[in-house]
């Protein structure tokens, strides 16, 4: 059984907005050190070309945009630079009839979580155990389900090709590669 690690972000707004997309996805990982050190020195870059000092930076879709799509590029072919690294994401157009009902199936938590475990099973092969690291959504106070304890329970599924060993959320500026995950759901 091979550890791996997937990190997860999201770009938009699942809810009702006036954002037309919506994107959830996933970067998988065996090992974390050759990609983080290279998206580093792209951030870097990308620092020095904003100007910006490293207190309070974070990237995200909208710096790279700010700074070009060179970067942006360069982030891509880092990402798959490092194989076997791999990247899967859902995108909703929230105008589409069909994507906007299947967005609003529950609850936006509901939907966010639902969501999350398809991209972790989808993700995940055989005979393989991930840990997942994803950015921090808020829990409604009304809702009894847990993000960490319903990606957990993704291994109990009869369909489920591999486990999960643990999950946990937090604040995206807190992990360059759940930013890594936003910056990629460029659309």
């Amino acid at each position: 059984m091979s550890n791996v690690f997937a990190f997860i972000d999201e770009t938009e707004v699942l809810g009702p907005s006036s954002q037309r997309f919506y994107g959830l996805g996933t970067l998988k990982l065996e090992d974390t050190a050759p990609l983080t050190e290279a998206v580093h020195r792209t951030c870097q870059r990308v620092r020095g070309r904003l100007g910006r000092t490293s207190a309070g930076f974070e990237l995200k879709l909208n710096t790279v945009k700010r700074v070009g799509s060179p970067y942006h590029l360069q982030l891509i072919d880092e990402v798959f630079a490092h194989p076997p690294n791999r990247f899967l994401a859902v995108m909703l157009d929230k105008h589409d009839t069909a994507a906007a009902v299947a967005a609003q199936i529950g609850s936006v938590w509901d939907s966010y979580i639902d969501y999350s475990r398809r991209l972790v099973q989808m993700s995940t092969a055989a005979g393989e155990s991930v840990c997942v690291l994803a950015g921090y959504q808020g829990k409604p106070r009304a809702s009894g389900r847990y993000y960490e304890h319903e990606i957990l329970a993704f291994a109990d599924e009869p369909t489920a090709p591999g486990t999960a060993f643990s999950a946990c959320m937090f604040e995206s500026r807190a992990s360059l590669l759940i930013q890594v995950v936003d910056a990629l759901l460029a659309r």
